[in-house]
């Protein structure tokens, strides 16, 4: 069974509601700077399933994780790339590829090197993280390859 909050009602509640469903292992459904995302807290294995279920996606195909600043970097290592050009594209629309750390839930996305960073500029969704100590699991919320919903009412989690 699904709640619906609306990001017109009281953006606190909205917020700490969200961090109790994510911090409870539940799956949650929100705007990000691109499209809709379904996300949960990385450290909850079954709550991955569970996206991978909502969205009937192959386990073979990787999910990212989005970070809310840079203190979540011990999740990947052997960046290439100079910190200031990650802060130039970051926050934004863009999922940077990295080498996977040892620390990284290994639930997610096992057999594959790498993870897919994002640092949305949705504040509501950093906000979340940020309340809830870690990184999300994020992706679009449309079923694998369908279309994107464009209204929340559509998504079923």
């Amino acid at each position: 069974m699904s709640n619906m909050l609306h990001l017109d009602d009281n953006e606190c509640e909205i917020i700490e509601k969200a961090v109790g469903v994510l911090t409870c292992g539940g799956v949650i459904a929100a705007p990000t700077d691109t499209l809709y995302g379904i996300g949960c807290l990385l450290s909850f294995s079954e709550s991955i399933d569970r996206i991978y279920a909502i969205k009937k996606r192959d386990f073979s195909k990787p999910l990212a994780i989005c970070i809310s600043d840079f203190d979540h970097n011990k999740l990947f290592k052997n960046c290439h790339m100079p910190l200031e050009k990650i802060r130039e594209l970051l926050p934004g629309k863009f999922t940077l590829i990295f080498e996977r750390s040892d620390t990284l839930n290994r639930s997610l996305n096992p057999g594959v090197g790498e993870i897919g960073v994002r640092f949305t500029e949705c504040e509501i969704i950093q906000e979340i993280i940020r309340k809830c100590g870690e990184p999300l699991v994020l992706t679009s919320a449309n079923l694998s390859g369908g279309p994107n919903p464009n209204c929340v009412e559509v998504i079923e989690i």
